[in-house]
Order: C-alpha cells, then sequence, then structure tokens
C-alpha cells in the first residue's frame, strides 16, 4: 500500500509572492583527493537527512480543491508523502558534469552571473506550473574540474529568503555531520525552535495580538506594507487588489544583462558614515542609518541616474512620462522581527515585508541630492513599519476573498521603479564539510541565477557580507544603461566593477 499524502494549507502571506523560483547557486571548491561521486554522494546524503527533518520539502504546491474546507479562489496547499527513512534519497537533487571552464578559471572572473544559463545550472523552470504541482524544493549539484557549483531554489509561495537561508543553513549541517551521525541520529536533533514550520502560527499570532480593528477602519496605506496597491473599494467589502503591473507582459525586445560590483569595508564604512550625517546639518550630527539603509540608497540613486541617462541619449530627451514622475523603490523585508516577539526567527513560512520609497525623478537624478538624502527618505519610510500596522496588514489579507487576486507587485522594466532584495543578513557560514570541500567547506561565492529576472523586471540582489566586511551586489542593465553606470563618479568612489 502506497504511503497517502499529506496536505498543507498554505497561509494568506503565502498567497503574496510570485509563483517562482528565486535560484542560487553556491560555489565550492573541491579538496583534491575528493572525487565527484563521493562529493554528490554527501550532498544527496545530507539532503535526505534535511527531507526527513521537514517532510514537506519533498512535496508539491497545488491549487487547493474547491471542497476543502475554508478553501477560496487561488488558495494553494502543499501535497507531501513522508520520505521513507531508508529508501531511495531525493530525486529533487541531480547531478550534472561540466567540463569547462574549470573552477579556478570561473573564480579568476569573480564568480560571474552569465558564465552558465539558467537552465544549464538548476533544472527547474523560472516560472513552474501549480496546476501540474510545483515542486517545493528543487537542486543541482554542477560539477566542474575542481569544484562544484551547487544550485538550489524553493518555490516562493512556499518559502521566503530568510526561510529559504536557513533550510539552506540546515541541508548544510547535515552534510556537514553526515560522517559523524546516523540517519537516525539526525533526525531526533532539535535543528529548529519549536513552531518554525507551523503553517498556522501566524493565524495564532494575530488572533491574540492583534488590534481587532476591521478592514473598514484600517488605513489604505497599510497595503502597501505588504507591497501592494490600495484597493479602490465603493463598498465596505473587501476587494483586493488588482494585478497591474504584476501581470507578466510579452518580453521587450532587448535583454538586461547583470554584473556584480564590490564594495570593499573601507568603502562599506565610508558610505555608511556619508549616508548617515544630517542633510543640511552643519554640526556634524549622525542619523542611525543602517549599513543596507546607505548601500540600497547607492544603488537606487545611481542606477536610476544611469537608466534616465540612456534614455536621454538614446532619444535625445526623456521619453514623454506623466506630469511630475516619481522614481520608486520597493525593498524587501524581513517581517518576523515585528511581526510579534513570540515568532521564531527561523520560521519557515513567508513573512514578506515592503519597505516602498518614492522620490520626484528629477530630485533623486539631480545632482544636488546627495546620498544622505536618499538613505533618510529610505530609513523615514522603514521606520513606520510596525507591530501594530503588521498584524493590520495581516488583517487585510485573510479577509480577501480570492487570493489569485494577491498579486506583488513586480517592477517594469520601463519607468522608473526597481527592487532591492537584501541577503545581507543571509548565513554566510554555511558548511558542507570541509572533508570534502575546501575553504573550511564554506561557498566562496554565493550568485543569484539572474536569468529569469533579466527579461521582465527590475531587481537587484545584495549578496551576504564578506567575513572581512567587504560587499557585493547584483544589478541588471541594459548596456547603453551600464555604460552611463561606470561613469558616474560617485558610484566609483564606493562601488568597483567585478563581473
Amino acid at each position: 500500500m502506497g504511503l497517502q499524502h499529506v496536505y498543507t494549507t498554505l497561509n494568506p502571506l503565502d498567497h503574496i509572492p510570485p509563483k517562482n523560483y528565486v535560484k542560487f547557486a553556491f560555489y565550492l571548491p573541491l579538496t583534491p583527493t575528493t572525487d565527484t561521486t563521493t562529493a554528490f554522494d554527501r550532498l544527496h546524503e545530507g539532503l535526505h537527512r534535511t527531507f526527513l527533518q521537514f517532510p514537506w520539502l519533498n512535496g508539491k504546491a497545488y491549487n487547493q480543491s474547491p471542497d476543502t474546507p475554508g478553501w477560496r479562489p487561488g488558495q494553494l496547499e502543499i501535497r507531501h508523502s513522508p520520505l521513507p527513512r531508508d529508501g531511495p534519497r531525493p530525486y529533487q537533487l541531480k547531478l550534472n558534469i561540466i567540463d569547462s571552464p574549470d573552477y579556478e578559471e570561473i573564480k579568476e572572473l569573480g564568480f560571474p552571473t552569465s558564465t552558465f544559463g539558467d537552465e544549464e545550472l538548476l533544472w527547474a523552470p523560472f516560472i513552474p506550473s501549480v496546476d501540474d504541482g510545483a515542486e517545493v524544493f528543487v537542486a543541482q549539484a554542477n560539477f566542474v574540474p575542481g569544484g562544484c557549483i551547487l544550485c538550489a531554489a524553493i518555490f516562493h509561495p512556499v518559502s521566503d529568503g530568510t526561510a529559504t537561508a536557513t533550510l539552506f543553513k540546515v541541508w548544510a549541517d547535515n552534510c556537514k555531520n553526515a560522517q559523524g551521525l546516523t540517519r537516525d541520529e539526525s533526525s531526533k536533533l532539535d535543528v529548529l525552535p519549536p513552531g518554525s514550520d507551523n503553517r498556522g502560527l501566524l493565524d495564532d499570532l494575530w488572533a491574540r495580538e492583534g488590534s481587532g480593528r476591521a478592514v473598514k477602519e484600517i488605513k489604505d496605506a497599510t497595503w502597501r506594507i505588504l507591497g501592494l496597491d490600495t484597493p479602490v473599494t465603493a463598498s465596505d467589502t473587501l476587494k483586493a487588489p488588482t494585478e497591474g503591473d504584476a501581470k507578466i507582459v510579452e518580453a521587450p525586445s532587448r535583454k538586461m544583462n547583470s554584473s556584480i560590483f564590490y564594495v570593499s569595508p573601507e568603502n562599506f564604512a565610508r558610505l555608511r558614515t556619508d549616508c548617515a550625517h544630517q542633510p543640511g546639518s552643519t554640526n556634524g550630527h549622525l542619523s542611525p542609518i543602517s549599513g543596507n539603509d546607505a548601500i540600497c540608497a547607492l544603488i537606487w540613486q545611481s542606477l536610476i541616474k544611469a537608466r534616465a541617462s540612456a534614455r536621454m541619449s538614446t532619444e535625445g530627451h526623456d521619453p514623454p512620462q506623466e506630469q511630475d514622475p516619481l522614481a520608486c523603490l520597493e525593498m524587501t523585508l524581513d517581517g518576523r522581527p515585528d511581526f510579534s516577539t513570540a515568532l521564531p526567527p527561523s520560521y519557515l513560512g513567508n513573512v514578506i515585508l515592503i519597505n516602498q520609497s518614492y522620490l520626484p525623478l528629477a530630485r533623486i537624478t539631480s545632482t544636488n541630492t546627495t546620498l544622505s538624502e536618499v538613505a533618510h527618505v529610505i530609513r523615514e519610510n522603514g521606520s513606520r513599519i510596525q507591530p501594530e500596522s503588521i498584524l493590520d496588514a495581516y488583517t487585510l489579507v485573510k479577509n480577501i476573498p480570492d487570493f489569485n487576486e494577491l498579486k506583488l507587485r513586480f517592477t517594469a522594466v520601463e519607468g522608473n521603479d526597481m527592487m532591492i532584495t537584501s541577503l545581507l543578513k543571509f548565513p554566510a557560514s554555511l558548511n558542507f564539510g570541509d572533508d570534502v570541500f575546501e575553504n573550511n567547506g564554506q561557498p566562496e561565492a554565493i550568485r543569484p541565477l539572474m536569468g529569469g529576472f533579466e527579461t521582465f523586471f527590475r531587481i537587484s540582489f545584495i549578496l551576504p557580507m564578506k567575513s572581512h566586511g567587504g560587499v557585493e551586489f547584483v544589478v541588471s542593465l541594459y548596456d547603453d544603461e551600464m555604460e552611463k553606470l561606470l561613469q558616474d563618479e560617485e558610484f566609483g568612489k564606493y562601488a568597483m566593477f567585478l563581473s
């Protein structure tokens, strides 16, 4: 008799992210005595143990059946069968052998995102079908001479970036401990705090700690904490925001290219200090600007200036836009710390919040507008996201009658919008086993796979901070826009082109 499926209903916040994979590549150098078979065996065994600890990773995400209690249109669920302890290892991890280039060549080039196509490094599409069942977890170990490019992703509606990082860390620890612990011993470890994979926990905390305000009593601006446009309603009935910019439109005639920039520890410290100076202040007073605020300000202002300048060069003038156009930055934030003190930082679902900042295009591109001014706009908007408003936002999303209409707003290729996802807090101390991989078992680089984003979305990734304090980030621009960015002297004061 076959194993029965376990059904797990996804939480309302799980329906906000797009139904895609955000794919990451970990660059791992092999020790001189390790062959491909040994390394793949270790990765596969570590993943098997991770699936035993979190069986739903072995599942697929589907549209829920309408006859399910509490169903509403667009409701997603995970269906999984527990992985037998001594059964076959997860099929979700594939093996791929690549003859060239070798690992050292890729390293010398700065681990560029363009060496291979996404489809060569990871077997799953960017946007899978939930009608057919979207794999919760996908991975591929790509072996080049001297190293492994380990690629993996979790279906975004199942886990956000913080949760994905947590699960990657569990996988790495299981690989590291595979020699010293049996499967039974590893399966009994309390790898994460209680409640971390409880999909009902947000509902419980909201019921206990929420304000109790009705939907019609909540400010429209609260929608923006979730990255959603304010709905226009003609009655007290809650209607979800329409897709608007979230629709994936026909691909434009040209494709962006992604590049990696590096900010040294010294430049990162200087950038943060420069941004912390109060705009217009002459007494040297410094504001509580975080390093994340500062580097986001640098990326936002510099890229918008480059894009606007490239449009001017191409058209001879900026193409017609609405009067006094605005530039919009959307920064993804981890909402766990502010949702509730009782929510574990290791919660494995989605708690994505969005810090939206707006500046007139003429102002952000002006040579008179300092990075400090931009950073303070970001910080001011971020400070408005408080626990009470987050719980009110949860009230809104819980009361949407149709999850199909609930879509995170994508930043269009044209126009003046962009999104930044920061991985500064991503655990850079991943250790997959120093007896198999050099560099103490740790990746020498982490890169997002950008192919799925380069055609449709304006998104940049800030990568995990280096152990020495340096920071890398990835940007996607058209060639003429990149040329303008490289000519920006202020940008060049802090950031160096890497690959």
